[in-house]
């Protein structure tokens, strides 16, 4: 069996580069996020953790975008992905990251371990 990586939505074969993208905004930026949340919760906060949080949810941002635009991502349905996805995408990462981003910083501020 030929060892290709071949899109289920095109059936066109996706480069490495590509699937690097998917991996890059799929696994390791959900992955960063969530170490840079727990570091924030544990150290009780820490300028340069904020700062890699939301590095990370730009670079989420930018590389599902390329993944869709010279990829040509899929949706979880395996459909082929269109802007409208990355948009849906951009809002709930941006809210789902902001409100924990907002949640912990809250709670260290007020709750005192």
């Amino acid at each position: 069996m030929p060892d290709h990586n071949i899109s289920p939505s095109t059936g066109k074969e996706t480069p490495l580069s590509g699937c690097l993208v998917r991996i890059l905004w799929g696994l390791v930026g959900n992955f960063v996020l969530a170490i840079c949340l727990i570091l924030l919760f544990t150290k009780r906060s820490s300028f340069t953790v904020d700062i890699i949080y939301w590095v990370t949810v730009i670079l989420m941002l930018i590389s599902r975008y390329i993944d869709i635009k010279k990829f040509q991502g899929i949706t979880l349905e395996g459909k082929e992905a269109s802007i409208h996805d990355w948009k849906k995408y951009r809002i709930f990462l941006l809210s789902i990251s902001s409100f924990l981003w907002v949640a912990v910083h809250l709670f260290i501020k007020f709750v005192k371990l």
